[in-house]
C-alpha cells in the first residue's frame, strides 16, 4: 500500500515565532524512511527524522518510503514570514577625511509592525532618532522595534570606514649659503592618495600650485619659511613647514694684480662674484688720490666690460699701485663697500 505522508500544516514565522515543528502523522514503522527536502529555505539539519525544525520561509516537501514494498508519497508544507515583522534599511556615509569624525548613519524604509517605530543606537536607549551624524570609524548597532509590545525588533549593522592619513615631512630646517639653491621633494610621500592640488609657499608668496607640484628649488638669498600644503581625496588637507637659514657668507673676488696687455688673460679688473646683485659703483685713484676710473653706477657684476682696462684718459697707464673703493649690492638686498689696492704689471 501507498504509505502516508504528511509534511503538517502551513507555518508562518515572526519575531517571536522564529521557528516552527513541520510534519504530520505519517506512516510509522521500521520499514519507512523519510526524506525532506527544500526551495527557498534554509538548509536542513536532520532531513531524515519524520518531524524537522525550520527558521526559514520556503516549500519543504517529505517524501516517505516503504522500503518493504519500495512505495513512495509526497506531501509539502509552506513557510512564511509574516509581514508585521519590522523591517528597515541604512544609508550611511564614510568618515570624509582622517580625523574628521564625520561619518552619518540614516535609517531608511522601516516598514512592517504597526508603524510607530523607536530605534536604539550603539546599545543606547530606544527613541525615534533616526539619523546619527559626527560618527568616527567603526562598527555600529542599529535595532528597530515597534509599539505593538510584542517585542520584534529587526537589527542592521553598519560599518564606518575612514580613510588613510597623508603626512608630509619637509625635514628640519636646511642651513646653506647664499645663494645656493635647494631643492624640496614630496613626491615619494603621496603614495596611493588622490592628489587634487599641491600648494608651495615661499616667504608668503606662493610659487607653484597645481596637482604636479611635487617638488621646487628654491635660491637662498634670505632666510625664509618654507609651506607646502596638499590637498587630497576630495577636500582632505595636509601641510607641513620648513626654513632656509641662510649663512650670511660671500665671496667678491677682485684681483690683486692684473696687466692689461691683450693677451686675453687677466687684461681687464672688476668684480666677479655669484653673490653680488649689482655693482652700484667701482672707482680706481693712483697714489697721488687722483681718480683715474669710475664705473658706470649699478651694473652688473662678473661682467668685465664694465671693468677697467689699465688706462686713463685713452692711453695706457704705467706700472704700479692702483688703490679702489668698490660698493657691491648683494643678493641678499644688503650693501657693503670694499677697498684695497691693486698692482698692475704689463
Amino acid at each position: 500500500a501507498v504509505p502516508d505522508a504528511d509534511a503538517g500544516t502551513d507555518e508562518v514565522l515572526d519575531c517571536i515565532a522564529t521557528s516552527a515543528i513541520i510534519g504530520g502523522s505519517s506512516s510509522t514503522g521500521s520499514n519507512f524512511t523519510y526524506t525532506w527536502t527544500e526551495v527557498g529555505g534554509a538548509p536542513i539539519v536532520d532531513p531524515t527524522s519524520a518531524q524537522i525544525t525550520v527558521t526559514a520561509a520556503g516549500v519543504y516537501t517529505l517524501t516517505v518510503e516503504n522500503t518493504e514494498t519500495g512505495c513512495k508519497n509526497m506531501d509539502e508544507v509552506t513557510v512564511t514570514v509574516s509581514d508585521d515583522v519590522p523591517s528597515f534599511s541604512l544609508d550611511y556615509t564614510d568618515v570624509t577625511c582622517n580625523g574628521e569624525g564625520d561619518g552619518t548613519i540614516t535609517i531608511v524604509n522601516p516598514m512592517g509592525g504597526n508603524g510607530d517605530y523607536s530605534y536604539s543606537f550603539g546599545g543606547g536607549a530606544f527613541g525615534t532618532e533616526s539619523s546619527f551624524t559626527g560618527l568616527q570609524d567603526g562598527e555600529y548597532i542599529i535595532v528597530m522595534e515597534d509599539s505593538s509590545g510584542s517585542g520584534c525588533q529587526s537589527t542592521q549593522t553598519a560599518t564606518i570606514d575612514e580613510p588613510g592619513l597623508l603626512v608630509l615631512d619637509l625635514g628640519p630646517p636646511v642651513q646653506t649659503n647664499l645663494g645656493n639653491e635647494v631643492s624640496f621633494s614630496i613626491e615619494d610621500q603621496l603614495g596611493d592618495f588622490v592628489i587634487d592640488n599641491i600648494e608651495w609657499t615661499v616667504g608668503g608668496e606662493v610659487i607653484c600650485s597645481n596637482p604636479t607640484c611635487t617638488s621646487i628649488i628654491v635660491e637662498a638669498n634670505e632666510n625664509t619659511n618654507i609651506t607646502v600644503e596638499v590637498t587630497y581625496n576630495g577636500g582632505c588637507i595636509a601641510d607641513d613647514l620648513t626654513q632656509i637659514l641662510v649663512t650670511q657668507v660671500v665671496d667678491v673676488v677682485l684681483p690683486n694684480v692684473f696687466s692689461p696687455n691683450n693677451d686675453g688673460n687677466n687684461d681687464v679688473f672688476y668684480v666677479n662674484s655669484d653673490d653680488v646683485e649689482a655693482v652700484i659703483s667701482m672707482r680706481v685713484y693712483d697714489r697721488w688720490g687722483e681718480l683715474v676710473f669710475a664705473s658706470e653706477e649699478n651694473h652688473p657684476a662678473s661682467d668685465p666690460s664694465y671693468g677697467w682696462d689699465g688706462s686713463f684718459k685713452g692711453e695706457p697707464v704705467n706700472p704700479g699701485v692702483f688703490v679702489y673703493v668698490v660698493e657691491v649690492l648683494f643678493i641678499n638686498g644688503t650693501n657693503e663697500q670694499i677697498g684695497g689696492d691693486v698692482t698692475i704689471v704689463r
